[in-house]
């Protein structure tokens, strides 16, 4: 069984949707995995003591704790710098964990299915994404590459009745099985585009000039929350996590 790290990158004390994350990660199918986030900006250091208290307990009654990166000195960084130098950190951290596929899930992104790990490698490809949306909005975070402009829902109604996955130009990394081998000679590099793009589309830029595909599957549909959605759940009020697989009313 291929060898998964779960991971997301992390800013500011306030993670309102951080048990909704953890909630899915207990109750999800896929086995052979392990759990990282990489912490960034003036809070790092409150929450990685909030972090390290966390336990996940499975269906099987084991229990894990999160693996913690750190971004030192990130204090003055754009928000689009820490992201990036964070989603670089983890994939080094996954290269020398000799992992076989980053799954990088944002901490406010909850895919619907249990079984989105293995559905999503079970298409074989080097770079596929699962359907969520810009918060608020029915717009996915998905680029057609016909179009150039973000991906119709007709056409992921369409893919989605025929159980199909579709070749892209590119996507948000908010919910992204990437393989070894498209991860392991490609960095996250902020010189290539500064502030002109985010991390995520610089990279599919990345990808694209190396020959990688992307696609995406529609029927991994996620949930994207808001911070009124999930307040309940404010890293800040409620330590240490404690989340059992068998909630179900988590997910």
């Amino acid at each position: 069984m291929k060898k998964v790290l779960i991971s997301a990158p992390l800013a500011g004390i306030k993670q309102y949707a951080m048990n909704d994350w953890l909630g899915w990660i207990a109750t999800q199918t896929y086995e052979n995995f392990e759990v990282c986030v990489c912490i960034n900006g003036k809070e790092q250091k409150e929450l990685e003591e909030k972090l390290s208290q966390v336990e996940i307990t499975y269906p099987d009654n084991t229990t894990r704790r999160l693996m913690i990166l750190n971004l030192p000195e990130s204090n003055n960084l754009s928000t689009i710098q820490k992201i990036t130098y964070s989603r670089e950190r983890i994939r080094r951290f996954a290269i020398a964990g000799g992992y076989d596929y980053i799954f990088f899930l944002d901490n406010d992104t909850i895919p619907s299915s249990r079984d989105a790990i293995s559905k999503l490698m079970s298409y074989e490809k080097d770079c596929i994404s699962g359907l969520y949306f810009y918060k608020n909005t029915k717009q996915p975070v998905i680029i057609d590459s016909l179009t150039n402009t973000n991906i119709s829902l007709d056409k992921c109604q369409v893919l989605a009745e025929s159980d199909s996955i579709y070749e892209v130009w590119g996507f948000g990394f908010g919910c992204l099985l990437l393989s070894r081998k498209a991860f392991i000679d490609k960095a996250f590099d902020y010189g290539l585009f500064g502030e002109e793009r985010t991390d995520d589309f610089g990279y599919c830029h990345v990808l694209e000039q190396s020959g990688i595909k992307r696609y995406f599957c529609p029927l991994i549909l996620c949930k994207h929350i808001v911070d009124s959605e999930s307040t309940k759940n404010n890293i800040g009020t409620k330590l240490p996590f404690l989340i059992h697989g068998q909630d179900k009313d988590r997910c």
